[in-house]
């Protein structure tokens, strides 16, 4: 799906400079679905995520995988079509908060009617205090 030079290789790889076109489509498909991934999570969670969910990167390999079929193909395999529908059905639930990512990650600040930023974040209990560091 990526060979459009047609090159004799049977496998991939990446450190191979006859493999520099092909490793480039991958990338751009890879970098697309990274932008649009972001373009969802951006709006409940603070980005980059580390680590990346195994959601997540579900997601974005279905996507990718999508990228390419569609580069030489209109109409991608049902399978995969399926795939990509779902990952971004994913991407819009945790969007709208109604799906998490199964990690503790934290969520982005949001803003209030009013503009004030506001945090979904508990305050942490305070460690050190007068008390406990009073004969220090």
């Amino acid at each position: 799906m990526t060979n459009d030079e047609q090159a004799d290789i049977t496998v991939i790889d990446p450190t191979d400079p006859d493999c520099a076109a092909i490793m480039g489509r991958i990338n751009g498909a890879i970098a697309d679905t990274d932008a649009l991934i972001d373009s969802y999570l951006s709006r409940k969670y603070n980005l980059p995520l580390d680590p990346i969910p195994d959601v997540i990167n579900t997601c974005a390999k279905d996507i990718a995988i999508y990228k390419i079929h569609t580069r030489k193909m209109p109409d991608a395999p049902a399978g995969r079509k399926a795939d990509k529908d779902a990952a971004v059905r994913v991407l819009e639930r945790i969007a709208d908060g109604k799906q998490g990512i199964g990690e503790n990650t934290e969520p982005a600040a949001q803003e209030t009617a009013t503009g004030d930023v506001e945090s979904s974040s508990t305050a942490q209990v305070r460690r050190f205090t007068v008390d406990s560091m009073g004969d220090f």
